[in-house]
């Protein structure tokens, strides 16, 4: 089969929540997609955990910050090197330098 015309085209999205610096550091260490298609970025040093809307439409690329860590991770640096998604709908964050995991509920 041939590719499709728009096979390899890339959009960029910028619109990162105010907490979240656009600087040249290291934000984020990886990403999940829920069940129902949103992005889920994982920090390393940015605040937050950021949601990116993946749904076609208006909405698309569309960024919403969750900064309410639990406990001591608030000041970690180098807070977290990837998460995954259970079946209920959590997003388990996997610690680098932060002193716990951390559990994210993504259910809408």
């Amino acid at each position: 089969t041939r590719p499709g015309p728009t096979l390899g085209n890339m959009t960029a999205f910028t619109g990162f929540p105010p907490l979240v610096h656009s600087d040249n550091t290291t934000k984020f260490r990886a990403g999940t997609i829920d069940a129902s298609g949103f992005l889920w970025l994982v920090p390393y040093g940015a605040a937050a955990v950021v949601r990116v809307d993946t749904r076609p439409g208006l909405t698309l690329g569309n960024m919403t910050a969750f900064t309410v860590f639990a406990g001591p991770v608030n000041n970690s640096l180098h807070k977290f090197d990837g998460g995954s998604i259970d079946a209920a709908g959590f997003l388990w964050l996997v610690p680098s330098y932060a002193p716990a995991v951390v559990r994210v509920d993504t259910r809408p």
